[in-house]
């Protein structure tokens, strides 16, 4: 967790570029190193990667940040973590590399965040945010950030699915607090949706379209207030329709939030 204190931020990048991948093969033992004092992720950036080359990243401990790997959408996209991940002085990012395309690849990767220096003084009046407090984490519990990726394969045109589940893993409690979407192909913006939540039930009266609900692209995620909380081995339920007479595939809905666990 981000120390409470008086306390400044400096924001830092760090950089890492990959070794050429050639097609079908993997590198699942790279690292980001943060060097000689504690840095704080704020969001991952991916320069670009072609569909079919996928990333996934584990924290100083060695969780992984989310359920599933990152597809490549040839453009560039961003992970944000909030609240940001803290790894310690001397401590690494894990990167795991999958290339499962046809062709060699080399991508780049922004690890985008800030170091915290502490001063003398404070200003008691100053708020949380301001006096370096990043979260509300409840005493007794810490909070781990992480995205759960909902994944729908295909989507034919004019067409709702059913109900579509995506279960909340058994280690601890998730808090959902933003959102964002993306496709490979068709017209995300189509969908319309609702989803229910850690109790079984929808959070809206009807489907709704999700360019009103999240952001577009991962890089532009909007956040869910109040924020969702999705008790450990629940089930949300995504009712989903594709409004356009095209097909969308491999549509990609990222929630973006914490895994909360007792200390």
């Amino acid at each position: 967790m981000t120390p409470a204190g008086p306390c400044t931020a400096q924001p830092e990048v760090l950089r890492y570029d990959s070794p050429v991948l050639a097609a079908g093969a993997q590198a699942l033992d790279e690292y980001k190193y943060v060097g000689e004092s504690d840095y704080y992720v704020c969001a991952i950036s991916n320069l670009g990667s072609p569909v079919g080359f996928t990333m996934r990243f584990r924290d100083s401990e060695g969780r992984y940040l989310t359920n599933t790997p990152l597809q490549g959408v040839n453009t560039a996209q961003q992970l944000t973590l909030e609240p940001p991940m803290r790894i310690p002085e001397g401590g690494r990012i894990g990167i795991e590399l999958v290339n499962g395309t046809l062709v060699d690849v080399q991508t780049s990767l922004l690890f985008v965040g800030f170091r915290k220096f502490y001063e003398d003084r404070m200003n008691p009046f100053s708020s949380p945010a301001e006096l370096g407090v990043v979260g509300d984490t409840p005493a007794g519990f810490r909070d781990e950030p992480f995205v759960y990726n909902f994944d729908v394969a295909s989507i034919a045109g004019s067409t709702a699915p059913g109900q579509l589940p995506l279960k909340i893993d058994a280690d601890a409690d998730f808090i959902w607090r933003a959102g964002a979407f993306t496709a490979d192909s068709g017209t995300a913006t189509a969908i319309r949706l609702r989803f229910t939540d850690g109790q079984g039930r929808y959070r809206m009266n009807t489907r709704i379209p999700i360019g009103l609900l999240f952001g577009q692209t991962l890089e532009s995620n909007l956040p869910i207030f109040p924020e969702i909380h999705l008790p450990a081995s629940s089930v949300v339920y995504f009712d989903i329709e594709n409004t356009d007479v095209g097909a969308i595939t491999n549509f990609q809905l990222s929630m973006m939030g914490v895994k909360r666990s007792p200390r």
